[in-house]
């Protein structure tokens, strides 16, 4: 795969999918007494970061625009679903979404970036 952007937009899918359905598989779990507190919180931000560096390194991408994604995701549409009440499936397609959105936009950003500089 030489295209970049083909690379890009699938290592923020993969990105996205592993931190939803990591992230809510993780919620899931720790979550059977019905209390999500501050060390359980503390504990599921590890996952974005395992999975950034994964993709990563198995996709040959750059770190510093993989755990953004990561985080990202993480922070915009998964936990909004979360608050709903999402389910492990939802989180992961919304995750995978996610992550497509936030790889386009650092895509669109860098290409931008490239263009002003010349």
């Amino acid at each position: 795969m030489t295209d970049p952007i083909k690379k890009g937009l699938l290592s923020g899918s993969l990105t996205g999918l592993g931190v939803g359905f990591g992230w809510s598989s993780f919620e899931y779990l720790v979550t059977r007494d019905q209390l999500f507190d501050g060390k359980e919180f503390a504990l599921s931000l590890i996952i974005p970061l395992l999975l950034g560096l994964v993709v990563g390194k198995t996709l040959r991408v750059r770190y510093c625009v993989v755990l953004p994604i990561a985080y990202l995701t993480l922070a915009i549409p998964l936990f909004g679903m979360g608050i709903g009440g999402a389910n492990v499936i939802q989180m992961t397609t919304g995750g995978a979404i996610g992550g497509m959105f936030w790889a386009a936009l650092f895509l669109v950003c860098g290409h931008v970036i490239k263009l002003v500089r010349s």
